[in-house]
């Protein structure tokens, strides 16, 4: 349920009325019963022979053979393991040494990204399981290389534990507070806009820590309202209007200061790298080298976000030298930094500098020692460098922008297809690359797992996801089809297209066009992830309500090629996306086997920023819109997304003008629904009440769903209830 957004409140007994004809039930959506099976955590084990597993009952962890992908030993079981007793693995770690295990447990999430949880130890040889701490639930833990030390988070302090002194604990940092200073552990929109979840690391002969404070003081709290939400006896007892404050760095607003340190584990010595930054610059990663002088990279990005440094510093003096700059007329994508690799004195980078996607092979001064991939395709990921062979393997578009195959590339830039299915492929490479997992779909085929050798033979299949075939079969799931269109510019653009089962050329259809995602993602990929969630159990149940449903690729996602994936949208001085939806519309309304005049958008998060926006156009086809938990202005956004487009309100007033729908309310046709949660902490309510009031200002009739409780099972359930209701009576 990835791109399916939880809001709002509980109707049972009209959902059961409303889809009791139906053949996919809702509360299958709801509790995930669609969604596919791709084998559970994996951690590959440095032979190269073997990879660990975590079994679907969440109980054991197994080791498996890379060669046949059977099942050689069990490495942990719950039930027969000795010392402390848990119940299940929620997620675990391997050491360096390969002789423990850190167990995750009773994880608590504090929101979509954040968590909590307890920790144990489980050393393999003595088959026995202990507490990491004592101290309270913790976060992101980390072995140092020679295994004898591990660092984790808790109360936005950092904590060692040494394993070689009987698990003593003790503290890095001591001056962690809510709301004001954290350390080793970025914030929640940190996280999800620059995708690290810590940025804690050691040093390769274990006698350094570093860490990025993060000075949150100067950020906004913004007050959620929590109300009640069922009467009972304790009702009585409690307020009935509650609040919780939140963090949130508003577009133009101050930001977190961030800053690197370096602490002497021996000395307990804590050293601050003064970097050449302002207050304002994001510190989105920090790793150390493996190289003699143990090396300290740090990557920083400036707050308009289109200027990458990354720094090489000496973690004991603090000196540091700028090795690499990258600068976008755009903005920088966040896989740049994300996907970089440090071996030994190399860097792997990748860059869209010739505009694609394509590896760079660096050393740790700077110097550029070749380009490693060139073409005009995108490379997707970059999965490791086999430095004995000299070849390296990544997965990339270039059979297709919706396609993503697996490939390897040798120094005299011979280039090898590994992948044996047309779709989209990831992998999972063993550590001395002879094996690799390959994780296979399309538009309409549910996950394959193989194991495959390097040279592409399927050795075994792990998983065929046979189950989930045979459900969306019974459930009466129609295939995707896909589609061009043309752009007012003679752009041509993808889309996907879900007819019913009995669509022909003499009846008409009424058109439900899906849109979500973030700017410049890719919507229209030929995997079973393409929809709202894997599968697309939302849209069939939509089509087996009498509608055809589509989706499309606009041109600011229908590439992810760095700079010209956010043209289109940067600085929102053009209605980019708006334009090409009416294009979409104009193209599919001409199809004999679709109603023209009922035409409906409904759209998720930007997408329904992107949804109202379409129904402001003068020639618009759209009869009926639907934006849940939309972006009105982005003045009420977070500044870590919103600025990577629009830069700061102050820099760009007539781009946030222009994109702000408060100002284009009465020039909305076709009849509205805004649905939002009060309690949401991603896109404040506060979007929503802004734009419902400058609708009633303009006299414009619009519905509105408001829910005080936005993350209960209930409000998924009735948040399709209220979409199709919506749909069936006014479309």
């Amino acid at each position: 349920m990835r791109k399916f957004i939880t809001i709002i409140s509980i109707l049972f007994c009209y959902t059961a009325l409303v889809f009791s004809n139906d053949k996919i039930d809702v509360q299958e959506i709801i509790s995930g019963e669609f969604e596919p099976y791709t084998i559970g955590q994996i951690e590959v084990l440095s032979d190269g022979e073997h990879y660990l597993v975590l079994d679907r009952d969440c109980e054991r962890i197994l080791k498996c053979s890379f060669a046949s992908g059977k099942i050689v030993e069990t490495v942990l079981d719950l039930n027969s393991a000795r010392g402390d007793k848990i119940s299940k693995i929620d997620n675990f770690i391997l050491s360096p040494k390969e002789d423990k295990l850190l167990i995750g447990t009773e994880t608590k999430y504090l929101n979509s990204l954040e968590y909590t949880a307890n920790y144990y130890i489980f050393t393999i040889k003595n088959n026995l399981i202990e507490p990491l701490s004592t101290g309270g639930p913790q976060y992101s833990p980390k072995f140092s290389p020679d295994g004898n030390i591990i660092c984790f988070a808790r109360d936005n302090n950092l904590f060692l534990i040494k394993l070689l002194f009987n698990n003593s604990e003790s503290k890095v940092t001591t001056n962690g507070e809510v709301f004001k200073m954290k350390n080793g552990v970025p914030n929640y929109f940190f996280q999800k806009f620059f995708y690290k979840t810590s940025s804690l690391d050691f040093s390769a002969d274990s006698k350094i820590l570093a860490y990025v404070s993060f000075d949150e003081s100067p950020i906004k709290k913004i007050s959620i309202p929590l109300f009640q939400t069922s009467i009972n006896e304790t009702l009585l007892n409690q307020s009935l209007l509650e609040s919780k404050s939140l963090l949130y760095p508003v577009t133009g607003s101050h930001g977190a200061k961030a800053k690197v340190h370096t602490f002497d584990i021996k000395n307990a010595i804590d050293r601050v790298v003064d970097l050449p930054i302002d207050s304002n610059t994001y510190i989105p990663r920090i790793c150390f080298a493996k190289d003699n002088d143990n090396s300290l990279i740090i990557f920083t990005l400036n707050r308009n976000q289109n200027q990458l440094d990354i720094y090489s510093a000496n973690p004991r003096s603090t000196l540091y030298n700028l090795i690499i700059r990258e600068n976008s007329e755009t903005s920088i994508d966040p896989s740049q930094y994300i996907e970089a690799r440090i071996y030994n004195n190399s860097l792997i980078l990748k860059s869209p500098r010739e505009g694609y996607n394509h590896l760079y092979h660096y050393d740790l001064n700077g110097t550029l020692k070749r380009q490693i991939t060139k073409g005009k395709w995108n490379v997707n990921s970059f999965f490791g460098w086999d430095q004995k062979k000299n070849i390296f393997y990544y997965s990339g578009d270039e059979a297709g922008v919706l396609k993503c195959a697996i490939y390897s590339i040798d120094n005299r830039e011979k280039t090898i297809l590994l992948s044996n299915n047309e779709g989209y492929n990831s992998a999972i490479f063993s550590s001395d690359f002879k094996f690799y997992l390959n994780f296979w779909s399309n538009l309409n085929t549910p996950p394959l797992v193989t194991l495959n050798n390097n040279s592409g033979k399927v050795l075994r299949v792990l998983e065929d996801n046979k189950l989930l075939k045979e459900k969306i079969s019974a459930s009466q799931f129609l295939p995707k089809e896909l589609f061009t269109y043309k752009t007012e510019n003679n752009s041509e653009l993808n889309g996907w297209i879900i007819k019913p089962a009995d669509a022909s050329q003499e009846k008409q259809y009424p058109l439900v066009i899906i849109q979500y995602g973030l700017p410049s993602e890719r919507k229209i990929i030929d995997s079973w992830s393409s929809g709202l969630s894997d599968g697309s159990p939302i849209e069939n149940l939509l089509v087996q309500h009498g509608y055809i449903v589509a989706c499309v690729d606009t041109r600011s996602s229908s590439t992810h090629t760095g700079a010209e994936s956010f043209k289109r949208l940067y600085m929102g001085l053009e209605d980019g996306d708006e334009e090409d939806i009416h294009s979409a519309l104009k193209h599919l309304s001409s199809l004999p086997f679709i109603d023209k005049n009922r035409i409906a958008i409904c759209g998720w998060e930007y997408g329904g920023h992107t949804a109202i926006m379409s129904m402001t156009g003068e020639n618009s086809l759209i009869k009926v819109g639907i934006a849940i938990t939309p972006i009105t202005d982005w003045r009420f956004y977070n500044a870590m997304l919103t600025e990577r487009v629009m830069l700061t309100p102050k820099e760009n007033i007539n781009g946030y003008s222009n994109r702000s729908l408060l100002s284009r309310a009465d020039k909305i046709k076709g009849r509205l629904l805004l649905i939002h949660g009060i309690d949401d902490s991603n896109i404040p309510y506060t979007n929503t009440a802004a734009l419902s009031q400058s609708l009633i200002d303009a006299g414009i009739i619009f519905d509105m769903q408001v829910y005080a409780n936005s993350k209960s099972e209930s409000a998924n359930r009735h948040t399709l209830v209220r979409i199709i209701d919506f749909l069936d009576t006014n479309l």
